[in-house]
């Protein structure tokens, strides 16, 4: 019986509150992980949506435009994410669709 509090869920199913809630949202924050990146950046841009990058750590691929489609920010500016946000809302629709293409272009 999945679900059932000693049988464990499947991957599938523990990371669907995770995939619900990047649908749900427009900008998905993606803070380093315990390196520089972080698999969430690679989740939101399969998900289109906009990857707000949260890492001081974190050095782009020179090969791919990340400033086309995410939003990065230091980590001493992580307070101000939502105004940040809100002042990129109309672009985020493109944004969103070019995170798509560069994710099945570069890493699917």
């Amino acid at each position: 019986m999945a679900g059932h509090a000693d049988t464990p869920l499947p991957p599938w199913r523990r990371n669907l509150p995770n995939a619900l809630t990047i649908a749900r949202s427009r900008f998905v924050l993606c803070p380093r992980g315990s390196g520089v990146s972080s698999f969430r950046l690679f989740e939101t841009m399969q998900s289109a949506r906009v990857p707000v990058i949260i890492s001081d750590a974190w050095v782009p691929s020179a090969k791919i435009d990340w400033d086309a489609f995410s939003l990065r920010i230091p980590e001493r500016d992580v307070q101000h994410v939502v105004e940040i946000c809100e002042a990129q809302d109309a672009t985020w629709a493109d944004r969103a669709a070019l995170a798509r293409r560069v994710w099945e272009e570069w890493f699917s």
